[in-house]
C-alpha cells in the first residue's frame, strides 16, 4: 500500500522549493500536479482494498503461499509516473530557482528509477524501503546544507559562506 506514497514525499518536499520561488500564474501547474499524483494514488487504494477480492495485485493459496497477481508492479509503475510527472514539472519551473537545487534534485529520480529497474528484474529482493529512506536522507541533507549557506531575503551566500570561501582562498 506504502509503496506509490514514498516517491509522494520527494514529490511534495521539491514542490514545496520549487512552486516558493515560481511566479504566481505558476503555481496552476503545481495544482494540476498534486491533482494528477492524487488521483492516480486513489485509484490505486481502491486497487489494494479491492484486492481480497480480485487478487489483483497478489493472493494466497490454499495452503497460504503468496503468489503475485497480474497488477502486481502497478506500485511500482505508479512511482515511476509520480517521479517523472514531478521531475518534469520541476523542470518547467527551473529558471526560478538556484541551479544547485536542479543538481540536488536530479539524482534521486535516477536512482529511484534505477532501483525499480533492480526490483522488477529481482522480485523477490526488496529494496524499495531501504533504498528510498537512503535517498530520501541524502536529498535532505544536500537541501538543508544548501539552504544553510544562502541568506533567505537577497539569496546571496551568507557571511558564514563568504568567510568559509576567503579562509580557502588565502591557504
Amino acid at each position: 500500500l506504502f509503496y506509490p506514497f514514498i516517491a509522494q514525499f520527494f514529490i511534495y518536499y521539491i514542490f514545496s522549493y520549487v512552486y516558493e520561488y515560481a511566479p504566481p500564474q505558476h503555481r496552476k501547474r503545481k495544482t494540476y500536479l498534486i491533482t494528477f499524483i492524487l488521483l492516480t494514488s486513489a485509484m490505486y487504494v481502491v486497487v489494494v482494498m479491492l484486492n481480497h477480492k480480485t487478487g489483483a495485485l497478489y493472493f494466497l493459496d490454499e495452503t497460504n503461499l503468496y503468489h503475485r497477481g497480474p497488477l502486481n508492479t502497478l506500485p511500482i509503475i505508479i512511482s515511476v509516473v509520480h517521479i517523472v510527472a514531478a521531475t518534469l514539472g520541476a523542470l518547467l519551473e527551473s529558471k526560478y530557482f538556484d541551479k544547485y537545487f536542479i543538481q540536488i534534485i536530479s539524482w534521486p529520480p535516477l536512482a529511484a528509477l534505477i532501483i525499480v529497474v533492480v526490483q522488477i528484474f529481482y522480485p523477490d529482493t526488496i529494496l524499495t524501503g531501504t533504498a528510498f529512506v537512503v535517498v530520501a536522507l541524502s536529498f535532505y541533507l544536500n537541501f538543508q546544507t544548501s539552504r544553510i549557506s544562502i541568506d533567505n531575503l537577497t539569496r546571496y551566500p551568507n557571511r558564514e559562506t563568504f568567510n568559509g570561501h576567503v579562509e580557502f582562498l588565502n591557504r
